[in-house]
């Protein structure tokens, strides 16, 4: 229900402060720019080094083109799965009945 995700991109330029501003919105899942290749790249690097939990894909309608961002649930699928591990290891770790 919460859609706010971490917003440390690492660039205070205005277009990773609009980024930013989406990132830490727990109502929006969904962001759009229309701008240059140049600033969508920026974004996309910016997004990728941060990894941030953004799926983006870049709609070719009209121009400027539209780098579009959706929030996913990368990092918690991620601690789900090391959940997971860790029980199955700490159960390995139990001392075994005779």
């Amino acid at each position: 229900a919460d859609w706010r995700r971490d917003a440390a991109l690492g660039c205070t330029c205005a277009t990773c402060r609009e980024l930013a501003g989406f990132l830490d919105d727990p109502a929006r899942n969904m962001w759009s720019l229309r701008a240059s290749e140049e600033r969508r790249s920026h974004v996309e690097e910016m997004v990728r080094r941060s990894g941030s939990d953004l799926d983006l894909r870049t709609e070719r309608k009209g121009r400027p083109y539209t780098l579009v961002c959706v929030k996913n649930q990368g990092s918690y699928q991620r601690r789900l799965v090391e959940r997971r591990r860790d029980l199955e290891n700490a159960r390995l770790l139990e001392p075994k009945s005779p």
